[in-house]
């Protein structure tokens, strides 16, 4: 009997989480119509709901006063930032939050210290009064519905981190990063008597923790003030990297750490060019430079461009070298192809790639 009492009590705290999630789970099942509202934005122009009819939507629920709706503003960055121009069956998705402060001044603050780029509204009713938390039935904030174009609910969460598996869910990408590692490799001197050039690569996909810290060891940010790990020419950041695997390329946008879609299919064999063996590699980093950004022309332009993507490629040697992955700098690569491939202009420049992947076995 003791037994017996011992596992249900064990088995009641276990469930407490479980438990917690669901008493603040949205209420709005899915295939329900959401609720149509309209709101003001900072200007007090009237934004509704119907507004959104014909695309994807992502409903945020939040206030300035809520500290779980601060915590998650990062990871909600993160994901506006990489679901940007992804389209969802040829729809494109959109975002918009509703505020509940009673308190202008304190919105208006929240919103220019956390800086969310899409579109912000609130009718300056708090959350217990206000119609619109009636009608959707909010037991907590945040919460997050995504609509479809029909307006009809397709889920709700209250994390980032759900929302995330949803969209992944509903586009077929993973485009999220995780954080780079913090503590990972060897001292630089045995780092540098392991750096060698490799061309020979093990028959398997990098992992995806191994392909954040490799990016962000090549040109990821490592300051508050935004400057990267990779340093350019009067901090011009003007190296974009993009990732070709089997699966498919991205770009990397180091002020979120995150992997935007540009297409699936493996396009290896355009970075490889001439040099077929090597198109093996489970992934290479091509190092771009914007000499628009750059905003400097000449002989001189090019060489510091050229010196700028070089560090990049180098920040990747060192990085495989002290973990343990093998690499190597290529200059060879079908680069008029690759420009078509990224949706960029001739103003953008391939310089070099690298090719990366773990030893030979």
């Amino acid at each position: 009997m003791t037994r017996y009492l011992l596992s249900i009590v064990i088995a009641f705290v276990c469930s407490l989480p479980a438990m917690a999630q669901d008493e603040h789970a949205p209420a709005l099942a899915a295939g329900t119509t959401a609720p149509l509202f309209n709101a003001p934005d900072t200007l007090g122009q009237k934004i509704a709901l119907k507004d959104f009819r014909g695309s994807w939507l992502v409903l945020d629920f939040w206030a300035s006063w809520c500290g779980d709706c601060r915590r998650e503003i990062p990871g909600m960055k993160r994901l506006e930032a990489a679901f940007r121009n992804v389209s969802i069956d040829g729809k494109p998705l959109k975002w918009l939050s509703v505020s509940f402060d009673d308190n202008y001044d304190n919105w208006r603050k929240a919103l220019q210290k956390y800086q969310m780029p899409w579109p912000q509204i609130s009718d300056g009713k708090p959350w217990k009064k206000n119609p619109i938390a009636a009608d959707y039935k909010l037991k907590w904030i945040p919460t997050c519905y995504i609509i479809d174009p029909e307006g009809r609910i397709v889920s709700g969460v209250i994390t980032a981190e759900a929302l995330e598996a949803e969209l992944v869910r509903l586009t077929g990408k993973h485009l999220l990063l995780p954080q780079p590692t913090a503590e990972r490799g060897t001292d630089i001197m045995t780092t540098l008597r392991h750096r060698r050039s490799v061309r020979e690569y093990a028959d398997r996909t990098l992992a995806l923790q191994d392909v954040a810290d490799l990016l962000w060891a090549a040109g990821g940010r490592n300051r508050d003030d935004g400057r990267l790990t990779s340093p350019t020419a009067m901090n011009r950041q003007e190296i974009l990297l993009f990732l070709v695997t089997a699966e498919g390329c991205y770009r990397y946008l180091p002020e979120h750490h995150v992997l935007q879609h540009i297409a699936d299919g493996d396009h290896r064999t355009l970075v490889a060019s001439r040099q077929e063996a090597i198109a093996k590699a489970p992934a290479f980093v091509v190092m771009v430079a914007d000499t628009q950004r750059f905003g400097m022309q000449g002989e001189q332009a090019q060489r510091m461009m050229s010196a700028d993507a070089g560090i990049a490629s180098e920040n990747i040697n060192v990085f495989c070298a002290a973990a343990g992955l093998a690499t190597v700098t290529r200059g060879t690569m079908d680069s008029e192809a690759l420009v078509r491939l990224f949706g960029l202009d001739t103003s953008f420049k391939p310089m070099l790639n690298n090719a990366v992947g773990y030893p030979a076995e």
